[in-house]
C-alpha cells in the first residue's frame, strides 16, 4: 500500500517520528512523572534505575 500511495506513507511517517523518535530532555521526563504524584528525588531515581523508561520508572514507584 504505502508503495503506491505516497500521501498515506508521508503522513504515516511524519506519525512515526513525531511519537516515536522525540528527543525528550531527562528534565522534562522527571516532570511528567512527578506530574502523577511522584517526588522529584524520587521520579529522578526511578527514572535512573529503570534507563529513563517513564512506563517502567511509574510501574517502579507503584510496587509493579
Amino acid at each position: 500500500m504505502y508503495k503506491t500511495n505516497m500521501d498515506e506513507f508521508n503522513k504515516t511517517a511524519k506519525f512515526w517520528t513525531d511519537t516515536y523518535a522525540k528527543q525528550t530532555s531527562k528534565d522534562d521526563a522527571v516532570n511528567r512523572v512527578c506530574e502523577m504524584g511522584f517526588s522529584q528525588d524520587d521520579a529522578r531515581a526511578a527514572l535512573e534505575r529503570c534507563g529513563w523508561d517513564e512506563s517502567a520508572a511509574v510501574n517502579s514507584l507503584l510496587g509493579m
